[in-house]
């Protein structure tokens, strides 16, 4: 059973899922490779159509600030969930170092493609 503070949750914009979850994403990147220079992040389907009014290019340009951010909205390709992330991450040299797909799955939690690993939105204490 969810306790209150898995449903109730304060972030930043309208929508969980438009900023919470990819705030969530950029952090884990951020957590994860410490060589990332450049970031493309490919927002898709409801990202992509909502994701300017909804504040999600302006949460990941604030998450990764100290790392080159190009974002794409890819308003044709269909995908399996209607909230898919995909960041290409590059070094210094421009050499691809991963490419990671998430899953917005709301209140801030998002699913790493491939792994079904979900990654829960840390709160500060």
């Amino acid at each position: 059973m969810k306790s209150i503070a898995d449903v109730f949750k304060i972030g930043k914009g309208p929508s969980s899922s438009h900023t919470m979850g990819p705030e969530t994403a950029c952090k884990y990147i951020l957590e994860n490779y410490s060589n990332v220079h450049k970031v493309i992040a490919t927002l898709f389907g409801s990202l992509a159509l909502t994701g300017k009014g909804h504040l999600t290019d302006r949460i990941i340009y604030q998450t990764l600030k100290t790392i080159n951010v190009e974002i794409k909205f890819n308003f044709d390709q269909i995908t399996t969930h209607p909230n898919t992330m995909v960041f290409d991450l590059f070094d210094i040299n421009e050499n691809l170092l991963d490419s990671l797909t998430f899953f917005s799955v709301g209140g801030g939690d998002v699913i790493l493609n491939g792994s079904n690993k979900k990654i829960i939105k840390k709160d500060k204490k």
